[in-house]
């Protein structure tokens, strides 16, 4: 938070309330200005009262939309620009600050990271003790944390595929497992409930984005680290099975067709000897059919993503 301090109202002092923070530098914006300390950037503008909102130099983003003269400092955080101003200025004077907080972060979560393979062995049997004592949500935590900082080992991703396994969470276990490159049976076991999702389906996303996504990249990978040839077959015959299935859906046979444009002629007829009648018949079977799906939709059980 900073205040203006008592002064004159030609050259205001800032006081900031944080610890340590010190002015750096002060950029001009229309109506108002924007402040650099060491670790944040703030927005004051002329008018505003109480504390001013800020953004922590690691977690800004700067950039400069010419067009629209607006200088962002973060996502859905900025100021206008003065007219005549290009905003380069502030982005020179704001990266090496920003660079030197990124810098400071990276060091920080390294020394953490480091700290966390150190351990690894007793989070694990931490992350054990919080399944045994009904916290699966620490649990699941603690391994995701382990895996975070020490990819290269597998035993916190196998953990976390065998906990959704045994949730009955198919598509998270086999995320997990994948990571871990675990391809026994425990990835049969949830490849089995995947596979044959219900067509037509109202998932969204559609379930051929999650398998793009998450199961055809594994068939690039080498027979010695990736799925068995049985695994990687039943992955393209369920793939196949989805992309015949939307292209079935999308063609119409002739009969269709021709009963189709009978419909059309018939309601073209009515609609030139008796059109209120017609209109109203029409208008009244859309609402019927618009409610029945909605009560059915309604009645469905939402499918997990």
């Amino acid at each position: 938070m900073i205040l203006p301090a008592a002064g004159s109202p030609e050259t205001p002092e800032t006081v900031f309330l944080d610890p340590g923070e010190q002015l750096q530098s002060s950029y001009p914006v229309q109506d108002g200005r924007i402040l650099v300390t060491q670790t944040r950037l703030y927005v004051a503008m002329e008018g505003r009262e109480g504390a001013l909102p800020n953004v922590r130099l690691e977690r800004s983003q700067p950039r400069v939309y010419a067009k629209e003269e607006w200088l962002e400092i973060a996502p859905r955080m900025g100021a206008c620009l003065k007219r005549g101003q290009d905003g380069q200025e502030f982005l020179q004077m704001v990266e090496p600050l920003r660079q030197q907080a990124l810098a400071g972060l990276k060091s920080r979560g390294e020394a953490s990271r480091e700290g966390i393979r150190r351990r690894y062995e007793e989070l694990l049997e931490v992350a054990r003790g919080h399944g045994e004592g009904g916290a699966p949500r620490k649990m699941k935590d603690t391994l995701r944390t382990l895996h975070a900082a020490a990819p290269e080992r597998a035993e916190a991703a196998e953990r976390l595929g065998e906990a959704y396994l045994a949730e009955g969470n198919a598509r998270a276990a086999m995320i997990w497992l994948a990571r871990a490159a675990i391809f026994d049976g425990r990835f049969d076991e949830a490849l089995a409930h995947v596979l044959h999702p219900r067509l037509p389906s109202r998932e969204q996303p559609p379930p051929e984005w999650w398998l793009d996504r998450h199961l055809v990249p594994l068939l690039e990978l080498d027979d010695a680290s990736g799925p068995s040839p049985e695994q990687r077959r039943r992955i393209r015959t369920a793939r196949q099975r989805i992309t015949d299935h939307r292209l079935a859906r999308g063609r119409a046979t002739a009969p269709a067709q021709v009963v189709f444009v009978l419909t059309l002629f018939v309601w073209a007829a009515l609609l030139l000897l008796q059109p209120w009648w017609t209109l109203g018949l029409t208008a009244a079977a859309t609402l019927t059919v618009g409610l029945i799906s909605a009560r059915i939709a309604r009645g469905q059980r939402k499918q997990k993503r």
